[in-house]
């Protein structure tokens, strides 16, 4: 062999070798991507644990044995201690144990979450909205069982503080996120009147509610049969959320859920695209 074809060899190698790493770091970049896209996207989220005051950074984590009594002293107690068995609860629904959740059902948790929304109690209410958010994020049965509270959910939506109202759309989008067997949860969250205030709340200057409320909406009309011209006649959803993505700001989460949101809203709609009023 020739010192030519030697070179010629070694340079093909070389190419061979350098393409391979280049297409193991694509496809790397196209996991990460996706992985990514898939978090952003995924139909259920859990309430963060912001509340310092009433929940330690130190706090251990709630057992599924101590979860009825967190419940009973919700109905026993006032004042503070409800607040603080309220964060217990949520800690309890937000591990890792899908146990707890079927123990709060079982143990009548819903009464009592529904019980500190109607109050009067702000920061129950915020607690409540929180809990319900995490039990929803759970199975389909659990999901379900938290329905009942949907009407108070949306009634604590509109003319909450904004922190109320990211809590409340979590937990309205949990609910209606849920197509384990069909799109009934989902129906039903349209039936209790969720879409025209989560198409509001995407107007919202608080980005945390407007980012919440653009994933919630993904989720009312995510699967088979969205009736799309309902969404789109709903206060002039699509347009506003063309307004999220022409904001002057970088893109951000809000742009994310906003795109996912619309392509949902377009996917499979020829000409859908006027009913944004020429926008």
């Amino acid at each position: 062999m020739s010192s030519n074809e030697g070179a010629v060899g070694r340079n093909v190698k070389k190419a061979g070798a350098i393409g391979k790493g280049l297409a193991k770091r694509t496809s790397a970049r196209q996991d990460a991507t996706a992985a990514l896209r898939k978090h952003a996207v995924m139909s259920k989220r859990r309430a963060p644990n912001l509340d310092a005051s009433l929940e330690p950074a130190s706090s251990p984590q709630v057992s599924p044995e101590e979860v009825p009594a967190l419940v009973a002293a919700c109905r026993a107690e006032g004042g503070k201690a409800v607040s603080v068995a309220l964060v217990a609860l949520r800690r309890a629904l937000s591990g890792e144990e899908e146990a707890a959740a079927e123990v709060a059902v079982a143990s009548g948790v819903v009464d009592v979450l529904n019980a500190a929304l109607a109050g009067s109690c702000a920061q129950n209410q915020v607690e409540a909205a929180q809990v319900l958010a995490n039990l929803a994020s759970w199975s389909y049965a659990c999901t379900e069982a938290a329905l009942p509270a949907a009407p108070l959910l949306i009634q604590r939506m509109e003319g909450g503080s904004a922190r109320m109202q990211a809590h409340c759309i979590l937990a309205i989008g949990n609910m209606a996120g849920d197509t384990t067997f069909d799109t009934s949860l989902r129906d039903r969250m349209r039936a209790n009147g969720a879409l025209l205030p989560v198409v509001r709340a995407l107007r919202s200057t608080s980005p945390d509610v407007a980012r919440t409320a653009a994933w919630a909406l993904a989720n009312l009309i995510r699967g088979p049969d969205p009736r799309l011209q309902e969404v789109f006649a709903t206060d002039g959803a699509g347009a506003t959320l063309i307004s999220l993505l022409l904001r002057p700001a970088p893109p951000d989460e809000i742009t994310v859920e906003a795109l996912w949101a619309l392509s949902l809203m377009t996917h499979g709609q020829p000409g859908i695209l006027h009913d944004f009023d020429g926008t």
